[in-house]
């Protein structure tokens, strides 16, 4: 066969592989249906679509309650701070006039949950550049590009069906940068680093401290570090 015949060949053999198949008609699925005189099973049904509706109308209506009532309970847990300079003991309990209360939770989640930069340039807006650098820190994370894991490998020494992810498993007890079965491409572009911005540990115990003498920024700090310092009822 001529070379001409040969790229022809593997052109035909290329387009016939990337033919998009026609999608099978979708069929109507399975329908079972309930005997006419089975009342409580077809009852059942009503009840189910019902109670899911139900569902849903009470999660909006508390989550709207939780909205309204979070906004009141920060307000006072900042305001207790400001007034005694001190995190007021917990738990924390919010009591309505029967007598009737739900718990409060202020979590520090400040190495779980990071900053955007948004959040830090309103920090940097309502403090000032000195106090919110006093209180944030970097944390590194180093991880394996899966993009890079996947790829074969391309190395001199590399076998045929090696992917990359394979030699690291194989080499993972020795330098990854003296094997010969990666590029070095691939080699600068397996590892990855992410930095973040945290609150520091320690921030919430030092929130009095930091705002000694400006305690109506105590509450729109809260709300600007959102989930690193978590705020959330339990019932």
């Amino acid at each position: 066969m001529s070379a001409t015949a040969t790229i022809q060949r593997d052109l035909f053999d290329h387009a016939a592989t990337q033919e998009k198949q026609k999608p099978d008609k979708k069929t109507k699925g399975t329908i079972f249906e309930i005997p006419l005189d089975d009342r409580e099973l077809h009852e059942t049904v009503d009840d189910i679509k019902r109670a899911a509706k139900d569902e849903k109308t009470a999660k909006n209506r508390g989550n709207l309650a939780k909205g309204l009532l979070g906004k009141f309970a920060l307000a006072r847990y900042a305001g207790l701070i400001a007034e005694t300079a001190v995190i007021p003991p917990s738990p924390y309990t919010v009591v309505n006039k029967d007598g009737s209360g739900i718990t409060y939770i202020v979590q520090n989640k400040s190495q779980q949950n990071a900053l955007s930069q948004d959040q830090i340039g309103k920090l940097r807006a309502l403090l000032g550049d000195d106090i919110v650098d006093s209180m944030l820190e970097d944390k590194e994370l180093y991880f394996f590009s899966s993009t890079a894991l996947a790829e074969k490998a391309a190395g001199r020494k590399a076998k045929g069906g090696d992917l990359v992810a394979d030699v690291v498993f194989e080499v993972v007890s020795a330098a990854i940068m003296e094997t010969s079965k990666l590029s070095k491409q691939q080699k600068l572009a397996l590892i990855k680093k992410k930095t973040t911005k945290h609150l520091k540990v320690d921030t919430l115990s030092k929130v009095p401290q930091l705002f000694g003498d400006m305690p109506k920024k105590i509450r729109p700090f809260f709300e600007i570090v959102g989930s690193a310092i978590n705020r959330y009822f339990k019932t």
